[in-house]
């Protein structure tokens, strides 16, 4: 479609559209008001008539259920310089959910985190919004592989990236005796935008590689107000092709957060093509060469490799509170540590994957940048790379199956997790828990706990500790505990047991060096009787004095977080 032609376009006109952007808001939580203003800007850009746009808004408010809107009926040039807020003409081009799925199943339509929710919106968008292309933009919470994305508060709930992968296997398949079921080519979705934190991972890639062309999102927490919208409509009215609209979309949100950055703000973003994960490509070999060897090489107690393992994984760009690396920084930081092998050599071989990882980047991400100093050494993809505990989940992701990433993450925390402390303070040489697996099922307040990584650090400061705290630990913790705990307590003058930590308001769970077989032992050696009666006596005082502890402007943290991802 000529460019003019698709710029002057007026609505209700037949001719097909380039590009059919669906925007789904699961903002059945904290960013709901956000979302609003995100729709504010979305009707006061318009279309330009050049691409239609839907929009799928699920609000928290219990009383408002969850609405469609297609952007495209309201007008069809581009209002330049408006300032119109237009929420009530979006309600009234407001149009029904059914409770009905694509398999004629009912379906609760208010919770965001169904895949049959998602399916059917994409579904719907392709089917009445035919184009050449189609973007997929996901907005909400997200944790990566951790903890999924799109929280639900009612139903409470979270999609997972498995549950991601499916939902959009189920959307493109094509409805039985259609034209396309007998030999035609069904459409993919060319560009899946995440406007959601650290879900840029080299796991989502792969999950969707079959179902999306061009993956754009972040590997570091994105601010509550999400993408700025306004700014990539203005962008489609160009009516550009998909690989130019996923690099345009990096580079509107760089350039929208670069005002923050006197605000102390920092972010990143890439457009990563998936093309790269399918098949027999050669970052998919090389990764896989890449963990077989490290995990060969550890479990042979190889402890030159193991130290530039670990000195590298402590080096390169991390996310999420050190549970990601940046995999292009991680392989830089690694061929630097190594030392120089022998031909045929492992370490040779394990320099050459890297090696090879590196020089297809350019291949891989189109388009990576970054604003502010947090996350300068980000080069587009992140991948899962836990300190001592692995996410129950990830056995069962695509990637981790078919790079044996997991199967080098078991052995790898294996071999570096420090011995465990006896009663006396003494290093038990040797001793290391039987058990690998999480005591905790999320990373936030309510859910499980803040993970505490690097013999105790927190929020990805180096050398253990946070607030340049020494000795491993949140405020100068020791053995993994909170506030000067010794031995995962609570607090330093009060000894608290697992059980009753579990059962707190705030439910921290001791990390580190310090496991659950080891905790129960422990506890077993103790006066348990004396130590609940403790804890029963004065819970809420206890917790109290914890947190009055924390510097003011770290007290909310303990409630809200940045965006928890």
């Amino acid at each position: 479609m000529p460019l003019l032609k698709s710029f002057w376009m007026e609505p209700g006109m037949s001719e097909k559209k380039k590009w059919t952007v669906m925007i789904y808001l699961a903002g059945d939580n904290n960013l709901s008001d956000e979302m609003i203003w995100a729709l504010k800007e979305i009707y006061r850009v318009g279309t330009g008539g050049c691409c239609n746009v839907v929009v799928q808004f699920d609000p928290s408010a219990t009383e408002k259920g969850p609405r469609r809107y297609d952007i495209t009926k309201i007008e069809g040039k581009y209002k330049s310089g408006c300032d119109q807020d237009g929420i009530i003409e979006l309600e009234s081009i407001m149009e029904p959910l059914s409770p009905t799925g694509s398999q004629g199943d009912t379906i609760n339509q208010e919770d965001s985190t169904d895949q049959r929710v998602l399916a059917g919106f994409v579904n719907y968008a392709m089917q009445n919004k035919e184009a050449e292309h189609y973007m997929l933009i996901l907005s909400g919470h997200g944790s990566g592989v951790m903890g999924g994305m799109l929280d639900d508060q009612n139903p409470y709930g979270r999609l997972t990236i498995r549950g991601l992968g499916n939902a959009l296997k189920n959307a493109l398949v094509p409805k039985e005796g259609t034209e396309i079921s007998k030999g035609q080519k069904h459409p993919k979705i060319d560009i899946l935008g995440l406007d959601s934190c650290t879900m840029s991972t080299a796991e989502v890639a792969h999950e969707v590689r079959d179902s999306v062309d061009f993956l754009v999102g972040s590997e570091g927490f994105i601010r509550n107000a999400g993408w700025p919208y306004h700014r990539l409509l203005e962008t489609m009215h160009t009516g550009p092709d998909a690989d130019l609209l996923a690099i345009a979309a990096v580079k509107c949100f760089i350039a929208y957060y670069s005002d923050y950055l006197s605000a102390g703000v920092s972010t990143d973003q890439a457009a990563a093509k998936l093309e790269a994960f399918r098949g027999e490509e050669p970052i998919m070999k090389n990764l896989t060469t890449l963990s077989v060897t490290l995990a060969d090489e550890l479990h042979k107690d190889n402890r030159t490799l193991r130290n530039a393992l670990v000195l590298a994984h402590w080096d390169a760009q991390s996310f999420n509170n050190e549970q990601y690396v940046d995999l292009y920084d991680f392989c830089a930081r690694l061929l630097n540590y190594l030392p120089e092998g022998e031909q045929k050599s492992p370490c040779e071989s394990i320099r050459l994957c890297c090696q090879g990882i590196i020089e297809s980047w350019q291949q891989i991400v189109l388009k990576s940048d970054y604003s502010g100093p947090a996350y300068q050494h980000a080069h587009g993809l992140s991948i899962y790379f836990p300190w001592s505990e692995l996410c129950l989940d990830y056995a069962g992701l695509s990637f981790a199956e078919a790079t044996k990433w997991y199967d080098f993450l078991k052995v790898y925390i294996d071999k570096t997790v420090r011995e465990v402390r006896d009663d006396e303070g003494r290093a038990q040489q040797g001793e290391r828990p039987e058990s690998i697996q999480a005591v905790y099922a999320q990373a936030f307040v309510g859910i499980g706990g803040y993970p505490v990584h690097r013999a105790g650090g927190w929020d990805g400061v180096k050398a253990g500790g946070w607030n340049g705290v020494k000795g491993g630990g949140w405020l100068g913790a020791k053995g993994g505990g909170w506030l000067g705990a010794k031995y995962g307590s609570l607090t330093a003058d009060e000894t608290v047991s697992l059980s009753s930590m579990k059962n707190s308001p705030v439910g921290f769970y001791p990390r580190r060096s310090r496991h659950l077989d080891e905790i129960r032992k422990e506890i077993a050696l103790r006066d348990e009787k004396k130590l609940e009666q403790q804890l029963l006596a004065s819970p809420d005082k206890t917790l109290q004095r914890v947190i009055n502890r924390l510097p003011e402007d770290k007290k909310k943290w303990v409630e809200l977080g940045l965006r928890p991802a």
